[in-house]
């Protein structure tokens, strides 16, 4: 696929100082949600959200975001906008 994109699953690179691992397991451990690390030389460097059939709807996504941004404020990370919030605004913004 040249353009790097896929309309079945979303990766984000691990922040530093934050391990894939430790995020991986909150996630599951803390909200129930299962997202994938990688493998060869991405392995530890990002996490993959897949979202295809059941999962592919907005709802749960925002249930993904919601989860993911308070993962990654537990474990250390900061941002200025909340991920549910830059999700929504692209979902819906103009193409």
């Amino acid at each position: 696929m040249k353009s790097g994109f896929s309309d079945t699953i979303t990766v984000f690179d691990v922040p530093d100082g934050i391990s894939a691992e430790d995020i991986l397991e909150r996630m599951q451990n803390k909200h129930g949600i299962m997202l994938a690390g990688s493998f060869g030389e991405l392995a530890g460097k990002v996490i993959r959200i897949g979202h295809m059939g059941a999962g592919a709807n907005e709802a749960d996504m925002i249930a993904v975001m919601a989860a993911l941004e308070e993962t990654l404020h537990a474990l250390g990370w900061k941002t200025k906008a909340g991920l549910v919030e830059r999700f929504l605004r692209y979902l819906y913004e103009e193409k």
